[in-house]
Protein backbone atom coordinates (compact mmCIF):
# COMPACT_ATOMS: atom_id res chain seq x y z
CA UNK A 1 0.00 0.00 0.00
CA UNK A 2 1.40 3.37 -1.01
CA UNK A 3 1.75 6.12 1.56
CA UNK A 4 1.56 9.80 0.70
CA UNK A 5 1.97 12.87 2.88
CA UNK A 6 -0.28 15.80 2.05
CA UNK A 7 0.06 19.39 3.18
CA UNK A 8 -3.19 21.29 3.73
CA UNK A 9 -4.35 23.62 0.98
CA UNK A 10 -5.60 25.98 3.72
CA UNK A 11 -6.54 26.16 7.37
CA UNK A 12 -8.44 28.64 9.49
CA UNK A 13 -10.48 28.75 12.66
CA UNK A 14 -14.04 29.93 13.17
CA UNK A 15 -14.88 32.05 16.22
CA UNK A 16 -18.44 32.22 17.54
CA UNK A 17 -17.78 35.51 19.37
CA UNK A 18 -16.44 37.13 16.16
CA UNK A 19 -18.75 35.53 13.58
CA UNK A 20 -17.74 37.69 10.60
CA UNK A 21 -13.98 37.64 11.22
CA UNK A 22 -11.70 35.49 9.08
CA UNK A 23 -8.51 34.05 10.57
CA UNK A 24 -6.69 32.68 7.49
CA UNK A 25 -3.53 34.68 8.25
CA UNK A 26 -3.28 33.54 11.88
CA UNK A 27 -0.64 30.83 12.37
CA UNK A 28 -2.26 29.31 15.48
CA UNK A 29 -5.59 27.54 15.24
CA UNK A 30 -7.93 27.57 18.23
CA UNK A 31 -10.55 24.91 18.81
CA UNK A 32 -12.96 23.99 21.57
CA UNK A 33 -14.85 26.08 24.09
CA UNK A 34 -13.21 29.09 25.73
CA UNK A 35 -14.81 29.65 29.16
CA UNK A 36 -13.29 33.14 29.53
CA UNK A 37 -15.04 34.35 26.38
CA UNK A 38 -17.95 31.86 26.56
CA UNK A 39 -17.30 31.20 22.89
CA UNK A 40 -16.98 28.11 20.72
CA UNK A 41 -14.18 27.74 18.19
CA UNK A 42 -14.11 25.37 15.22
CA UNK A 43 -11.24 24.89 12.82
CA UNK A 44 -11.03 23.90 9.18
CA UNK A 45 -8.15 22.11 7.50
CA UNK A 46 -8.58 21.46 3.77
CA UNK A 47 -6.73 18.95 1.62
CA UNK A 48 -6.87 18.58 -2.17
CA UNK A 49 -7.98 14.98 -2.67
CA UNK A 50 -9.15 15.42 -6.27
CA UNK A 51 -6.39 13.21 -7.70
CA UNK A 52 -6.72 10.53 -5.01
CA UNK A 53 -8.72 7.59 -6.34
CA UNK A 54 -9.06 5.26 -3.35
CA UNK A 55 -8.21 6.37 0.16
CA UNK A 56 -8.47 3.47 2.58
CA UNK A 57 -7.12 5.17 5.69
CA UNK A 58 -5.75 8.49 6.84
CA UNK A 59 -3.74 9.84 9.75
CA UNK A 60 -3.86 13.48 10.80
CA UNK A 61 -0.86 14.87 12.66
CA UNK A 62 -1.52 18.09 14.57
CA UNK A 63 1.18 20.03 16.37
CA UNK A 64 -0.33 21.10 19.67
CA UNK A 65 1.29 24.23 21.12
CA UNK A 66 -0.93 24.47 24.20
CA UNK A 67 -3.35 21.99 25.66
CA UNK A 68 -4.77 24.29 28.35
CA UNK A 69 -8.09 24.70 26.54
CA UNK A 70 -8.60 20.93 26.44
CA UNK A 71 -8.53 20.74 30.23
CA UNK A 72 -11.53 23.07 30.45
CA UNK A 73 -13.41 22.16 27.26
CA UNK A 74 -13.42 18.39 27.66
CA UNK A 75 -11.73 17.74 24.32
CA UNK A 76 -12.62 18.23 20.70
CA UNK A 77 -14.02 16.44 17.65
CA UNK A 78 -12.53 15.75 14.24
CA UNK A 79 -15.29 15.67 11.62
CA UNK A 80 -15.62 15.90 7.87
CA UNK A 81 -17.10 19.10 6.46
CA UNK A 82 -20.00 18.34 4.13
CA UNK A 83 -20.40 21.75 2.52
CA UNK A 84 -19.22 22.53 -0.98
CA UNK A 85 -17.52 25.79 -1.85
CA UNK A 86 -15.66 26.17 1.46
CA UNK A 87 -12.61 28.43 1.16
CA UNK A 88 -9.92 29.93 3.35
CA UNK A 89 -12.19 32.99 3.65
CA UNK A 90 -14.64 31.07 5.87
CA UNK A 91 -16.01 32.65 9.05
CA UNK A 92 -18.37 31.40 11.78
CA UNK A 93 -21.28 32.67 9.64
CA UNK A 94 -20.08 31.90 6.09
CA UNK A 95 -18.30 29.06 4.28
CA UNK A 96 -16.40 31.37 1.91
CA UNK A 97 -16.83 34.93 3.13
CA UNK A 98 -20.23 35.41 1.50
CA UNK A 99 -22.36 32.22 1.37
CA UNK A 100 -23.92 31.14 4.67
CA UNK A 101 -23.33 27.74 6.25
CA UNK A 102 -26.50 25.67 6.67
CA UNK A 103 -25.67 25.77 10.39
CA UNK A 104 -23.57 28.61 11.84
CA UNK A 105 -20.12 27.44 12.86
CA UNK A 106 -19.83 25.06 9.89
CA UNK A 107 -21.56 22.08 8.30
CA UNK A 108 -20.00 18.89 9.62
CA UNK A 109 -20.80 15.19 9.38
CA UNK A 110 -21.02 14.07 12.99
CA UNK A 111 -22.03 10.40 12.67
CA UNK A 112 -18.45 9.28 11.96
CA UNK A 113 -16.52 11.95 13.86
CA UNK A 114 -13.49 11.18 15.99
CA UNK A 115 -13.90 12.28 19.61
CA UNK A 116 -10.65 13.36 21.25
CA UNK A 117 -11.26 13.44 24.99
CA UNK A 118 -7.75 12.76 26.28
CA UNK A 119 -5.47 15.69 26.93
CA UNK A 120 -3.11 16.13 23.93
CA UNK A 121 0.58 16.52 24.66
CA UNK A 122 1.75 20.11 24.13
CA UNK A 123 4.78 21.06 22.05
CA UNK A 124 4.74 17.97 19.88
CA UNK A 125 2.79 16.29 17.09
CA UNK A 126 -0.27 14.32 18.14
CA UNK A 127 -1.57 11.64 15.76
CA UNK A 128 -5.24 11.01 15.02
CA UNK A 129 -6.61 8.32 12.68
Amino acid sequence: MATENLDPTFDTHLDESNPTTNYKTITTIITGYQPKSTSDYNFLIAFDLSSKLNITSAILNLYITSSSIFATSGGFYISRCNASGVTEDATWNTKNGSDAWSSVGGDFITDDQLTVSTLPIADQYNEYD
